[in-house]
């Protein structure tokens, strides 16, 4: 079963890249294992990949997740960190803002396994993510799919970590 969101094309997650040329730019199709201690889900939550550790992963653990043509043969895995977040200053939607918007976290939970979809445009390190849609992954893992926010800045407070 998949919960759609619509990105910044304007169509649901699972549109084809080949069918959207500039979908590829802006989304991804990510399997992660999702922490349960961000209780309210991960749509609207930012994915920040902070390192690429593995790019012939093996894929069995994933592989039986609910995306459309889940690419398993073009997956790469990397280290990252869920973000919950508050905004704090600006939009973050693919409008138009005056500045750079900034967001104000109020959680972060590393990541050691993401599995990302590197499509033919490979994902930059640092990069941030917001979460829009979710599909069914077997076991502990859960499907994604996340639109990139350029210029984001994630700031953190005194206190604010990544220990659970």
């Amino acid at each position: 079963m998949v919960a759609t969101g619509v990105g910044a094309s304007g169509k649901g997650p699972d549109a084809t890249a080949q069918d959207e040329p500039e979908r590829a730019r802006y989304t991804r199709r990510i399997a992660l294992p999702y922490p349960e201690r961000l209780e309210s889900g991960p749509v609207r939550k930012i994915l920040l990949l902070t390192d690429r550790t593995d790019d012939d992963p093996d894929v069995s653990e994933v592989g039986g997740c609910g995306f459309s043509n889940w690419p398993t043969e073009n997956l790469t895995i990397w280290e990252g960190i869920v973000v919950d977040w508050e905004n704090a200053v600006g939009d973050l939607g693919f409008g138009t803002t005056r500045g750079t918007p900034t967001v104000r976290a109020n959680r972060l939970v590393e990541i050691e396994t993401i599995y990302v979809d590197e499509q033919a445009t490979p994902v930059g390190l640092g990069t941030a993510y917001i979460v829009n849609g979710v599909v069914d992954c077997p076991g502990e893992f859960r499907g994604l799919t996340a639109e990139r926010l350029p210029g984001v800045q994630i700031q953190t407070g005194p206190g604010v970590s990544t220990e659970g």
